[in-house]
């Protein structure tokens, strides 16, 4: 088995998450420019995740047969969940502070059963119980039934490029995990493929191209270059540029270029907790969106705010499960 490279994964999640924090802070800040800019640049977080999540899947390789099938969907299941219904008591007794009237039975249901139907941020959760079942689905097609995989490759390639300039009439929840895999087909290719001298230029150069090209069209037919705007659901633009940034991180991280002691620590610390410090972060913006008016401060004091705040509770946290462990 291939070595796993848990520094230059830490590296991706870390910056990854720091960008999600950029962004949802920065959102409250449109009106500035470098805010706004900073906002939609920052758009490449969840293809890194997405990558990270395949890359990691297929260099291990965990499922031999049936009995570690099931026990990998109840582990995944449990690691994805618990996290966000904790999220929800913290959340759900905020807006019962602030916004009580919110709080219906359909509401809780709703967001207890992850079937609201807009993007709030519980997509990201349904994403990846998706993918939960879609990766050994694709880890079987690509060794014993390849045709399979090439078929579904190219499915989830149309789809991005489909919905370039056309949006599917159906729930985004139900249908984002077509094109949303082919990140996972990217990460299946470069574990596969990463020694070769020939792969990261070839993929990152590639992928650039794409992005840059599509960027260009889009351009010519007026539409819209944000991120955000072809996010929900994501065409191959948003797609690739998440791609090449994610590559080229990896790339860079695999050759020292993070590999600072004052910044291993730092970003360790983070990609370790990142899928907690996802939710921790937000229940903190949103405390802070309803007891301040967050447009009357500069948006980096609020960012440098909010990220001091999460990892404070982080680390309140990971010592209230130290003492658990300890007693039990």
């Amino acid at each position: 088995m291939q070595k796993l490279r848990y520094y230059e994964i830490d590296v991706l999640r870390g910056l990854g998450i720091l960008a999600i924090i950029l962004i949802h802070v920065s959102a409250y800040f449109l009106k500035d420019p470098l805010a706004k800019f900073v906002w939609d640049y920052s758009q490449f977080t969840v293809q890194t995740f997405v990558f990270v999540s395949g890359y990691l899947f297929f260099l291990k390789n965990p499922l031999e047969n049936r009995k570690t099938f099931w026990s990998y969907l109840k582990k995944r299941a449990r690691r994805l969940l618990i996290p966000y219904w904790s999220f929800l008591v913290f959340y759900f007794a905020i807006i019962a502070v602030f916004s009580l009237g919110t709080l219906t039975p359909e509401f809780f249901i709703r967001w207890l059963t992850l079937t609201t139907t807009g993007n709030e941020l519980n997509w990201f959760v349904v994403l990846f119980l998706q993918f939960v079942i879609l990766l050994p689905l694709l880890s079987y097609w690509a060794k014993n039934r390849k045709w399979l995989f090439y078929l579904y490759s190219l499915f989830a390639l149309s789809s991005s490029l489909l919905l370039l300039g056309y949006n599917i009439p159906l729930n985004y929840k139900l249908t984002m995990w077509l094109p949303w895999s082919l990140i996972l087909i990217v990460s299946w290719y470069t574990a596969r493929y990463e020694k070769r001298r020939w792969f990261y230029p070839v993929a990152i150069v590639g992928s650039f191209f794409i992005f840059f090209v599509l960027r260009y069209r889009l351009q010519i037919l007026d539409h819209s270059l944000s991120f955000y705007d072809n996010k929900y659901p994501p065409n191959l633009y948003f797609l690739s540029y998440g791609i090449w940034v994610t590559l080229l991180l990896l790339w860079l991280s695999g050759r020292g270029v993070f590999s600072a002691k004052w910044f291993q620590k730092s970003i360790t610390f983070l990609g370790v907790h990142s899928y907690s410090i996802f939710f921790v972060h937000f229940l903190i913006i949103f405390l802070l969106a309803s007891l301040l008016n967050l447009g009357s401060y500069p948006w980096w004091q609020i960012f440098f705010l909010v990220l001091g705040l999460t990892l404070a509770v982080q680390v309140v946290l990971n010592a209230g499960r130290r003492f658990i462990s300890s007693r039990y």
